[in-house]
């Protein structure tokens, strides 16, 4: 299995997933699990999690495909295509053994932004942030802290959160979750995506686990009584703080303008 995370945002969606792949012979190798679309009449993004690599990325890139292909597609009618291609899908496999696939689902249609959970044959639920594969028992725990319902994010903020809960995946998880990370983004005024480099990721993750440090730094002073000294803890702390103001995420940058809004 693997880890891939959507989450929505105030103007979009953003999604990531690892690239390892584990066979069901304990083999591992590396691939993208994300594949999107621009059409005429939306933007799409889907990201899998599956024992069946294969059959996975089939069924993602058909679903793609009969969202694209529908010509009267709007934000209230996506459910059905979406139902009736994973349906077909699973129907095909009559009585053998049906791969279990999950997907994260992102799309935009006539200026409506979404996010969904889809696993065959029917089940489509939308959420405001979603977890599949393995990782997702570590990364389910940690959403309502890290991403809290009550808050709006931009562009940066989202990036960094998902980055944040794909490095406890792995770290939590490695024996399923790992390799590099690919996310997307796309949002819906402008209509834009934008798929971040890989190795902006991988610095995220690493700022990551440096703010997971601090935490539990933290957690031990407090339990511990230990808080004589707050001077060390609070120039850690700055020197952190500023080290996340002067992220940047290059790749984003045409995205940055952008300012939460209401739906």
């Amino acid at each position: 299995m693997t880890i891939a995370i959507g989450v929505r945002f105030g103007e979009g969606v953003a999604i990531c997933a690892d690239t390892k792949v584990l066979a069901s012979d304990g083999a591992t190798t590396s691939a993208g699990k994300i594949h999107s679309c621009i059409t005429r009449n939306g933007i799409y993004a889907i990201a899998d999690a599956s024992d069946d690599a294969h059959a996975a990325k089939m069924l993602g890139q058909d679903i793609i495909n009969a969202l694209s292909k529908e010509s009267e597609v709007s934000p209230y009618n996506i459910d059905d295509p979406i139902k009736a291609t994973m349906k077909a899908w699973h129907d095909g496999y009559g009585s053998s053994g049906v791969p279990s696939v999950n997907f994260v689902l992102a799309t935009v249609v006539r200026g409506n932004c979404s996010l969904r959970f889809c696993k065959p044959p029917n089940t489509v639920i939308q959420e405001r942030a979603i977890a599949i594969g393995q990782g997702a028992r570590v990364v389910d725990a940690l959403v309502p802290e890290v991403v809290p319902s009550h808050l709006r994010f931009g562009v940066k903020p989202t990036l960094l959160q998902v980055a944040y809960l794909t490095y406890r995946a792995k770290k939590e998880e490695g024996g399923a979750c790992g390799g590099e990370t690919d996310a997307v983004i796309i949002t819906r005024s402008p209509i834009q995506v934008a798929f971040i480099d890989r190795r902006e990721m991988t610095k995220a993750e690493l700022l990551a686990k440096d703010v997971d440090s601090a935490l539990t730094d933290i957690r031990l002073r407090l339990f511990t009584e230990e808080t004589d000294k707050p001077d060390g803890a609070a120039k850690k702390y700055g020197a952190l703080a500023q080290r996340i103001s002067d992220f940047d995420f290059p790749s984003s940058r045409n995205l940055e303008g952008l300012i939460d809004a209401t739906e």
